[in-house]
């Protein structure tokens, strides 16, 4: 008893890792299972998701939660519905991929859509589409049309 007392050595548990040859260390800490790579992820993402619609949103990053490793996904607007529908199957492609159960939810974030063919007025009144509205023979369509980007 007295032996414990006097060397503190013996009191203080020091944790496995710190006991293991720095090589093994090194495999643990590149193994997938202890590493929250979110790279690799971005990386074969296409390659894990073989579904058009997924192809149209990003992982963004992961987070560790009670639950265990959360994906958040940035999805456009138009694709929230169909992401969600298939947000079971894209966990068990991500699980499988990774060989054991790394993710266990999904968090889906919307995104604007850069889609090109939105109809501004500066759109409308180019010298292209003009020509086009000269070319409808409904005056009062065409005439409004014309007269879109003009203030009152």
């Amino acid at each position: 008893m007295n032996y414990f007392k006097n060397n503190k050595s013996f009191r203080i548990l020091k944790p496995i890792k710190s006991l293991l040859p720095d090589n093994i260390k090194k495999i643990i800490k590149n193994d997938k299972r202890f590493n929250n790579n979110l790279n690799s992820l971005k990386r074969d993402w296409r390659n894990i998701i073989e579904n058009e619609v997924i192809k149209n949103c990003e992982p963004t990053k992961i987070n560790k939660n009670h639950n265990g490793y959360c994906l958040h996904l940035q999805v456009e607007k138009s694709m929230i519905l169909e992401v969600d529908y298939l947000r079971d199957e894209l966990i068990n492609k991500i699980n499988s991929f990774y060989g054991f159960n790394y993710i266990q939810q999904i968090m889906i974030n919307t995104v604007e859509s850069n889609k090109n063919d939105i109809i501004t007025k500066s759109n409308l009144t180019n010298k292209n589409n003009l020509d086009k509205i000269k070319q409808i023979k409904n005056e009062k369509l065409r005439s409004i049309l014309e007269n879109f980007d003009k203030k009152k």
